[in-house]
């Protein structure tokens, strides 16, 4: 993870030359530190949000790694998206639950 602004970091995983993710801290209205997690694409209008966490270290972590034969994460590895998508469902529903 690289910052490149005050509240903001680029997410690399398997290309260097690009990275995977944009992480953005911001404050909610209660004044706590909330950090999204946005699909990079150079077009800022293209960047997608994909989660908000409460840890900067959360907001990385939920970044995932390619997955493939190899497993080391370099190019030739594919994502499993059906499981990413999984664990995002499933992190909602823990904070929906959480929350009340």
């Amino acid at each position: 993870m690289i910052q490149i602004e005050a509240d903001t970091w680029v997410v690399m995983r398997e290309h260097a030359q690009r990275p995977k993710a944009v992480i953005q801290g911001f404050k909610n209205t209660a004044g706590e530190a909330r950090f999204m997690v946005l699909i990079w694409d150079p077009i800022r209008s293209k960047r997608r949000l994909v989660d908000v966490h409460e840890t900067l270290q959360a907001a990385e972590d939920s970044v995932p790694w390619p997955t493939g034969p190899t497993g080391d994460g370099y190019a030739g590895a594919t994502f499993d998206r059906a499981e990413q998508a999984r664990k995002i469902a499933e992190r909602a529903a823990v904070k929906r639950a959480q929350r009340g």
